[in-house]
């Protein structure tokens, strides 16, 4: 998706090539260096995770993350053009279903932000930071609970233009991403709500999903609005495979309906973007 409103990258009013091309460099190295420090993070060194607070995880990560998907020095330096937007919707979550247990789907909020890229070609690359709610309802004879996951997401797809249709430049995605989970916690209805600690979680901390979608974009306002459907489709075990909430919790008022001990999330995402 070419748009004239875009700017090349290092369009500086008063910088030459050269002062250009070592500010750009030097930041990419200090990009990559966030990336590599949060990627390896979760994964190798679950002690040091486990013994961050959830508000401290999720502030880091998304803190980190904003710097790698949204600073512009982690862009080459060959003219590609880059737009920012903010992205929002409506995810439909449930995670695969068990044959033991009666699980639906919950309705949750997705919002964010993130970077286009336009590369050469009909071809883009689209980046987010996402906060996303996932989980699923459990119902069985003493009625329904609600087991919500909430992750700073980060969506890496490729982004595909499709022939237009009137005045709307429709578009295909595809890719993968990556969750980090900041807290859960179960409700039955609305009137309880149980707050867990990290040792009585039944989600794992991270999740991984494969992405694709559809969407159109209308160009012809101040900023392109676009509207998308997404499906993302859990690659990794979520479940902890327990069956009550852990040492810290006394007795578990949602034995009757247990989250399941294997479960891969399932995400519809109806959602509009601006400025992307």
């Amino acid at each position: 998706m070419h748009r004239l409103a875009r700017l090349p990258m290092g369009s500086g009013r008063h910088e030459g090539p050269a002062h250009s091309q070592r500010q750009r460099d030097h930041y990419a190295r200090i990009s990559r260096v966030i990336a590599a420090f949060v990627l390896i993070l979760p994964t190798p060194c679950p002690v040091v995770v486990r013994l961050l607070p959830a508000l401290l995880r999720t502030l880091c990560a998304a803190g980190c993350l904003a710097l790698v998907v949204l600073f512009p020095g982690a862009l080459p330096s060959t003219g590609q053009s880059v737009s920012f937007g903010v992205v929002a919707g409506a995810n439909i979550a449930t995670v695969s279903p068990e044959p033991d247990l009666s699980t639906g789907f919950r309705t949750t909020v997705a919002a964010g932000g993130g970077m286009l890229v336009d590369l050469p070609g009909p071809v883009d690359l689209q980046q987010e930071v996402l906060f996303s709610q996932k989980g699923t309802a459990v119902t069985e004879t003493f009625g329904q609970v609600n087991y919500t996951a909430s992750y700073i997401e980060f969506p890496l797809q490729l982004r595909v233009a499709l022939p237009s249709v009137w005045r709307l430049d429709l578009f295909a995605t595809g890719g993968g991403s990556f969750g980090l989970k900041a807290f859960e916690n179960q409700s039955s209805g609305s009137t309880l709500e149980l707050q867990l600690p990290d040792e009585g979680s039944f989600f794992e901390r991270t999740d991984a999903s494969a992405v694709v979608g559809f969407g159109a974009t209308f160009d012809e306002g101040p900023s392109p609005l676009s509207v998308f459907v997404r499906y993302m489709h859990g690659l990794r075990e979520v479940s902890q495979g327990r069956t009550d909430v852990g040492p810290d919790i006394e007795e578990n008022p949602f034995r009757d309906n247990p989250f399941p001990e294997s479960a891969k999330t399932r995400t519809v995402t109806l959602g509009l973007m601006i400025g992307l």
